[in-house]
């Protein structure tokens, strides 16, 4: 996100201290909390991927993420003397996984079935996790692989899950995946939906998964996943299974700070990013009701309202994958509000978006207190329009002027 848009959201600290002493505010509180908690307060989600070497860690992230291409995947060991997987090459330390359209810190455990050095890995590890609590643990085991010798590496899960549970606090939310599930026979089923024959041995796999993990006291929350991650887009190639309700597991367990970065980052939320849209948006316009209608902050010589917009619309274009400046954001109010005829659009045609509203009158008949919070519902849908939902600047405008006509009518009902 520009840096100068998360400056805006210090200002909009600011605000809500300005307008927590409004009588009536209290009510409204738990929702500003909320819009605070998801907005303000929002860091990348950390989660700890537990599996031996060949495991399927890398290929996970990749389907998560929609990314065929974004990690390393293959024969090689990815995990190898320790190393977190991430752009960089650190070892065994948080890292953020990222692009221009998502934030993640994804730490994967070295390889537990590599024969030397586990007891120096366990040590590393200890301390990745005294650094920063993970928010949720991801197990992957190898479906092919529960028939088999498998009681060394469940050992070597146990230990790991072990440190990564080990908390004062909650212990974070912990999920075990059978990856590589397209292998298991027949093998000629290897794309969704799977026929009676695979998914009745998908079932006995897990049922003896479970057998072997209650064994070995491995803790996790069910169900447990059936899991296939393997596509390639080049070939238009897709037998993924499982991984858009992997993804709506780990956003729904994890802390609310990290939901906005965990709707951004897993590729399949689109409903989870339109309902953070709608809170937004819904959040924005109490905020600008309350403050733009009773009074003027000094920030950066602009009052509450304009703050907010630009705070607002670049929130919106973040979770739609992209990353606006001030300036940007202001030009795509005076892009969707040039020529609508409505409210304050004739002033945003011809002047900045500072001018335009100090040029709204405090208290008086063009714009009230209620015409503050019209105005940026109808901007944030337009908003939601174009970078949600992927619609044209002009079905955008379009929005926008339903938008603020509806929310006039409305507030005259109310009246």
């Amino acid at each position: 996100m520009d840096k100068d848009i998360e400056k805006l959201g210090k200002k909009i600290e600011n605000i809500l201290s300005s307008i927590s002493k409004i009588p009536g505010f209290k009510k409204l509180k738990p929702k500003l909390e909320e819009f605070r908690r998801l907005v303000l307060e929002k860091r990348s989600p950390r989660i700890i991927v537990i599996g031996r070497r060949g495991s399927g860690k890398s290929s996970i992230l990749n389907a998560l993420i929609d990314d065929d291409k974004f990690l390393a995947t293959g024969n090689l060991d990815t995990t190898k003397e320790g190393k977190v997987i991430s752009i960089s090459t650190r070892d065994t330390e948080w890292n953020s996984v990222a692009s221009g359209k998502f934030n993640l810190e994804w730490l994967d455990t070295p390889g537990t079935g590599a024969p030397s050095e586990k007891e120096i890995r366990v040590e590393k590890l200890k301390m990745a996790i005294n650094e920063k609590k993970p928010d949720a643990i991801l197990i992957v085991i190898k479906a092919s692989e529960v028939d088999g010798e498998i009681d060394s590496t469940l050992t070597d899960l146990r230990k790991i899950v072990q440190i990564a549970q080990n908390s004062e606090n909650e212990v974070p939310p912990t999920f075990v995946v059978l990856s590589h599930i397209d292998d298991i026979e027949p093998q000629y089923d290897k794309k969704p939906p799977y026929d009676p024959d695979k998914l009745e041995n998908i079932d006995r796999i897990i049922e003896k998964a479970k057998e072997h993990l209650t064994r070995h006291e491995i803790k996790y929350q069910s169900p447990l996943i059936p899991l296939s991650s393997y596509f390639v887009k080049k070939k238009n190639v897709d037998w993924r299974y499982n991984i858009d309700f992997l993804a709506k597991l780990l956003a729904s367990k994890m802390p609310e700070i990290t939901r906005l970065e965990a709707s951004r980052a897993f590729h399949s939320l689109h409903a989870e990013r339109t309902s953070l849209v709608d809170k937004i948006i819904y959040s924005s316009s109490v905020i600008s009701g309350l403050s733009g209608g009773f009074v003027v902050i000094p920030l950066l010589g602009l009052i509450p309202m304009a703050v907010i917009l630009i705070f607002m619309i670049s929130i919106i274009a973040y979770l739609g994958g992209q990353s606006l400046s001030k300036k940007a954001a202001l030009q795509f109010i005076l892009n969707l509000t040039t020529g609508s005829g409505i409210g304050v659009a004739a002033a945003f045609g011809t002047i900045t978006l500072q001018e335009a509203v100090k040029s709204i009158p405090i208290w008086g008949s063009i714009v009230n207190v209620a015409s503050y919070s019209i105005i940026t519902i109808a901007i944030g849908k337009g908003a939601k329009a174009l970078y949600i939902e992927k619609k044209t600047m002009e079905q955008a405008r379009e929005i926008y002027k339903n938008e603020q006509e509806r929310e006039e009518l409305n507030n005259e009902d109310v009246k």
